[in-house]
């Protein structure tokens, strides 16, 4: 579905059978989507198999004028592969990554890194180290840079960010360019990753109880001294560590960013969502407020919201636990 940034919906497809993900579910990380410079939409989806044998992943592109490609099946059906991830930078290729366990009877091993340029796939490498199997691995792209943040939620856990120059050699790049974050305590994992039109990004994670932040400038020094809990209080579930996304105006001005606070449950199935607003660039920010009656199903961390900047407005896709659907909240900047 194709939504305008006034709620109009422009397009709505079903591009049928293998473009459909299999993997859907309370306790399922979502597909990966990304939009390149042009307007093509690129996807990553997961089919057959399930979350102990693996899926098939597959590859797909929707040009900006509305055609969908040929779908191409990207590499082997590996245990866990169900964290996926996908960006498209200018001046190279495709970039995709996803999990992959080492052994059927640990949590741990290597994320994956392919380049898709056209109708040709090539696996570029394997990272060890990085990630852990009940955690996030994401893809955002600026210019031709790529982004990659992941997180390994060990006892003595860790979030990586990463970057990389498109078309270059982009596992070397990745592992020479890695920032390693341990803010709050406990667990650490379930990063998220906003970028704005200047290059600056932005990085929430999760620790026990809390999200914690760290803005970077264009040049990709820190802006900040350390990290820092944006929401704290988010309460126990399985992990404990919070929940949260966020996203960045084009101007780098407004950053808006969510979180969950937990009921208690083991996988948080009905947690409250709070938000809070910064619109000095990440600097400042306004105190949590709750989004009234908003309960969403957390999925143990994999379910959590997404957050998008259109034109002079916030969108957030949701999971509502009360309604069993997904909904589309507008936060309009004046």
């Amino acid at each position: 579905m194709q939504i305008s940034p006034e709620g109009e919906v422009l397009a709505r497809e079903q591009p049928g059978g293998k473009a459909m993900d299999d993997a859907q579910g309370n306790l399922s990380f979502p597909p990966a989507i990304a939009v390149d410079g042009q307007g093509a939409v690129h996807t990553l989806t997961r089919h057959g198999g399930d979350m102990r044998k693996g899926h098939q992943l597959r590859y797909r592109r929707r040009s900006q004028a509305g055609q969908w490609a040929t779908p191409i099946d990207l590499g082997i059906v590996e245990p866990r592969n169900y964290t996926v991830a996908i960006a498209a930078p200018d001046g190279g290729p495709v970039y995709a990554m996803h999990g992959s366990l080492t052994g059927q009877d640990n949590v741990w091993g290597p994320v994956v890194v392919w380049a898709i340029d056209g109708t040709r796939t090539a696996e570029l490498g394997r990272i060890k180290g990085w990630w852990r199997c009940d955690n996030d691995c994401r893809l955002r792209s600026h210019d031709n840079m790529v982004f990659a943040v992941v997180g390994k939620n060990d006892r003595s856990g860790t979030v990586r960010i990463a970057a990389a120059r498109a078309g270059g050699n982009i596992i070397r790049q990745l592992k020479a360019n890695v920032r390693v974050h341990r803010g709050g305590k406990g667990r650490k994992g379930m990063p998220a990753l906003a970028i704005d039109g200047r290059g600056a990004t932005h990085l929430v994670y999760g620790a026990n109880q809390t999200v914690q932040y760290r803005r970077f400038n264009p040049s990709g020094k820190p802006a900040m001294r350390r990290d820092g809990a944006l929401f704290e209080d988010l309460g126990e579930w399985h992990l404990s560590l919070g929940l949260s996304e966020v996203a960045v105006s084009a101007d780098g001005r407004h950053v808006l960013a969510v979180a969950i606070r937990s009921d208690g449950s083991k996988d948080v199935k009905h947690g409250e969502v709070l938000w809070r607003r910064s619109d000095n660039g990440g600097r400042t920010w306004t105190k949590p407020q709750p989004i009234d009656g908003l309960i969403t199903h957390g999925g143990e961390g994999r379910r959590r919201p997404r957050l998008a900047w259109q034109k002079d407005r916030f969108a957030l896709v949701i999971y509502d636990a009360e309604q069993g659907t997904l909904r589309l909240f507008h936060h309009v900047i004046d």
